[in-house]
């Protein structure tokens, strides 16, 4: 018993010390391309009814910022080709955005590893982007569904300014 905690112990070690990967120049051009202020549409995707599990996507955040710096502390989870970014958004549900796949457009927003909760999977179409709200669940309840997902378009709107923000802004923009 306790060589595997002395092996556990090694591993969080090293992956606590792990550099977070340097992203190649197209992935960083993509995320300063996609990097920006979105505002969700609001609409019947977000009604109670919607559920899975007890999950709702009415806990989706309709504002909240893709950055284009890198999250910190989940390092095993991405690489040069796949960066993580960081999402500042009201909800801790919502923290990283990443590619979905290394030469694609679409991206996935969520928060690393969830066993709950909801996930965008967005793909950008001018200055916007248009996809998907996922509410989902891994506690299984029968005659109900483990995730339901809806169409949702989001817009890129401005940015709070630093200057002069209100306690709302200060809210959203701690990092």
């Amino acid at each position: 018993m306790k060589r595997i905690l002395i092996i556990l112990l090694l591993i969080a070690i090293h992956s606590s010390s792990a550099q977070v990967p340097t992203p190649t120049p197209e992935a960083a051009s993509f995320a300063r391309r996609v990097a920006g202020c979105y505002q969700l549409d609001d609409g019947p995707w977000r009604a109670d009814s919607v559920q899975a599990g007890g999950v709702s996507t009415r806990q989706t955040p309709l504002f909240f910022v893709l950055t284009d710096q890198l999250l910190r502390g989940w390092d095993s989870l991405q690489s040069g080709e796949r960066p993580m970014f960081a999402v500042r958004a009201h909800s801790a549900r919502l923290t990283y955005w990443q590619r979905i796949s290394p030469s694609g457009e679409a991206i996935r927003i969520s928060y690393p590893m969830p066993e709950a909760g909801i996930r965008l999977e967005l793909t950008p179409r001018g200055n916007d982007l248009r996809g998907f709200v996922t509410a989902f669940t891994d506690a299984l309840r029968e005659n109900e569904p483990s995730e339901v997902t809806r169409p949702v378009y989001a817009h890129r709107a401005p940015c709070p300014s630093d200057s002069g923000r209100s306690s709302r802004s200060r809210t959203l923009w701690r990092s």
